[in-house]
């Protein structure tokens, strides 16, 4: 363990050794199926979300309450950020008010790690930028072994990353749990939402031919990323990239689908898929409570990173 073992590497999941990942989806599991919660009653979290968020942020709120815990909510649209305080103040601001733990998310990569820096206090990485969302990969890896089975049953699993994985921080952090747990990973997209730089141990693929793989993951397009003048042909997408009903016709009972939200029917997926039974896409939200749950009480505790 390391002196900054307490941050459970979430400001970077390449931190996450197997071990941690075992223990972490073990007890994701085990909360799911009744098992009982630690309390940290008396202790505040401060969920500090510099860009929008349903999903992560509703979760973690739900997860650090069943944790016994005060989530206090930051709210930026009414804070002294709009009169020009320094990003910095407001993270020692914020740390005055006595929290155990900051939950953060922005648009600039990086802030999560330097909030602890500043203050001292763990802080877990609730999506930076393009750069990395460790706690959506922890609890994909969670839903994908309570589908089969056990960490090691996903060694040799495919896994298809499809879509604007140029601007997807979901895209690296799963990419690197992935590798990590033996799943074969190929991005498939159009060239503008390939990136240029190698992840190493991905393949990549310019047609999106369901029957290779096990897992179909869907990335949401981001369209308030795209370069400025940039447009995405919606029809050209879904006849190259889209899973759409002609296509979701040629899977096996055993194939998969995910995606970490918010989905747009009719441009990832057409919609009656999104309720397939083959589709975990509303277990990834039921599990993600859990999951951060588990992330949570490691981190309070140090006993996992590194």
């Amino acid at each position: 363990m390391t002196s900054d073992g307490r941050r459970l590497g979430l400001h970077t999941s390449t931190k996450l050794d197997f071990e941690d990942l075992v223990a972490l989806v073990n007890r994701g599991l085990e909360l799911s199926r009744g098992g009982s919660a630690k309390s940290f009653a008396g202790r505040n979290v401060i969920l500090a979300f510099f860009e929008n968020s349903t999903r992560t942020k509703v979760s973690f709120e739900v997860a650090s309450t069943h944790l016994g815990m005060t989530a206090i909510n930051f709210d930026i649209t009414g804070s002294s950020l709009s009169k020009g305080e320094s990003v910095k103040d407001t993270a020692e601001t914020l740390a005055s008010y006595d929290p155990s733990l900051f939950v953060v998310r922005s648009k600039e990569s990086g802030l999560s790690q330097l909030f602890e820096d500043w203050t001292g206090i763990p802080t877990i990485n609730a999506g930076d930028g393009e750069h990395e969302h460790p706690t959506q990969a922890i609890l994909d890896i969670t839903t994908l072994v309570e589908r089969f089975g056990s960490l090691e049953a996903l060694g040799g699993l495919r896994m298809a990353i499809v879509g604007d994985v140029l601007h997807s921080r979901v895209a690296r952090s799963l990419t690197q749990l992935a590798n990590l747990c033996g799943i074969e990973v190929s991005f498939l997209g159009p060239d503008n939402m390939m990136p240029k730089y190698i992840f190493p141990n991905v393949n990549r693929h310019s047609s999106f031919e369901v029957e290779r793989y096990d897992v179909l993951y869907l990335l949401r397009i981001q369209r308030e990323r795209l370069a400025h003048g940039e447009t995405l042909e919606v029809n050209k997408y879904r006849s190259r990239f889209s899973l759409t009903k002609e296509r979701a016709a040629h899977l096996r009972s055993e194939q998969v689908i995910m995606h970490p939200g918010p989905v747009f029917p009719g441009m990832e997926i057409d919609a009656p898929l999104i309720d397939a039974t083959n589709s975990l896409i509303r277990r990834q939200t039921e599990i993600s409570i859990f999951a951060r749950m588990a992330i949570v009480e490691a981190v309070l505790e140090g006993s996992i990173g590194g």
